[in-house]
């Protein structure tokens, strides 16, 4: 009996750890009391340009609580204020952006962007967002932690210490997913909404620092109507001269098409209206500006949304290798200490005692 119960001790732990790795990542943004937090979460234009978004806390240990929902099921932009939160739901851009105004400390906690439609379960826009506001003065710029406008969902960066197959063999994507792009400059449109937004993805820029070794993982999104068959590419912008295309896609697939070249990946999934872009074995001679674009013709492309600057981590070694160690010790004790009593609880097998060898020799004498 004691036996079995640590066996399903092991399993609970098993188990735990599983449930643990599948929580969805976090995006952190750290702030000052006083600032506007903005986050932008893309959604699927052909399921959900017509369905209610809220935004919503999630408290430790309690529902999560709604904050903010939009009031009515449209498919032209709306917005709705609710105190110091902000919703507004641009579906013909597949895009819902969340302010949040006068931050405070005790703002400071989990949110996340849904679609909501009760009774049913809300449906998550990919990854929550853990808010750490401090105190502060907000009059000193820092570009670390003034997110002006900007969409943490797509582009996505994620940075691996995992072989190459094991960051590109997989054709898997989160759902929803998003839609989201700038004109095609080769069509003629009088918006100057749209032009301010397609010279504002070039202008911005998303600061991600990296590893050497690590592999870089980028999720581009665009417009399903406008782009699903064009080609795609990743870019590297230099200070002087044309930007630099590193890996380009030459396939017009309706479901998918790849590209490899070097340490360079491209994933086009029209059906989701996404572009994967896979780097592996970062070097510190990749440090720079890149972009994730439509390819249009060498003269002509569409940038998707923020371009991307890498920079080289200077002082997070150290710290990756204290909690990798952490981390190892930690698991390595409690399986250590759960096996030792298994094989305590295990059955003994009993051995003679010295009386009973001298009463054996005397019988057979």
């Amino acid at each position: 009996m004691r036996k079995a119960g640590l066996w399903g001790l092991l399993w609970v732990v098993f188990i735990s750890e599983v449930k643990a790795a599948i929580v969805p990542a976090e995006e952190r943004y750290d702030l000052v009391e006083g600032q506007t937090l903005t986050v932008g979460c893309p959604f699927n234009i052909m399921k959900y340009a017509s369905s209610r978004k809220a935004w919503q806390r999630l408290p430790a240990g309690k529902e999560p609580l709604t904050l903010v929902v939009t009031e009515t099921s449209s498919t032209r932009p709306s917005e709705v204020h609710t105190g110091k939160y902000i919703l507004k739901d641009d579906p013909t851009e597949a895009m819902l952006v969340v302010q949040m105004t006068d931050l405070q400390v005790t703002d400071s906690g989990l949110y996340r962007c849904v679609i909501y439609h009760p009774p049913n379960d809300p449906v998550l826009l990919f990854h929550p967002v853990r808010l750490v506001v401090t105190k502060g003065s907000s009059d000193v710029f820092n570009p670390d932690i003034i997110p002006t406008i900007r969409m943490p969902d797509r582009p996505i960066l994620i940075t691996t210490k995992h072989s190459p197959s094991d960051t590109t063999t997989t054709r898997s994507l989160p759902k929803p997913t998003a839609v989201v792009s700038s004109p095609d400059p080769g069509v003629t449109i009088m918006n100057g909404t749209s032009a301010a937004r397609r010279l504002q993805a070039e202008d911005e820029e998303e600061q991600k620092c990296f590893l050497e070794g690590e592999n870089l993982t980028l999720t581009c999104p665009y417009n399903i109507m406008l782009y699903s068959l064009s080609w795609k590419a990743w870019q590297r912008v230099r200070s002087l001269g044309s930007p630099e295309t590193l890996v380009l896609t030459n396939t017009r697939n309706a479901d998918f098409n790849v590209a490899r070249a070097g340490r360079y990946l491209l994933e086009d999934y029209p059906t989701e209206s996404v572009v994967k872009v896979t780097v592996t074995g970062l070097q510190r001679q990749d440090v720079g500006l890149y972009q994730c674009v439509v390819y249009l013709s060498p003269d002509n492309v569409v940038v998707l949304y923020q371009r991307i600057r890498l920079l080289w981590c200077q002082e997070q070694p150290v710290m990756v290798i204290i909690l990798t160690c952490g981390f190892i010790l930690n698991k390595g004790l409690i399986f250590s200490v759960l096996f030792v009593l298994l094989c305590k609880a295990g059955p003994k097998v009993l051995q003679p005692s010295n009386t009973s060898k001298v009463q054996g020799v005397s019988e057979k004498q």
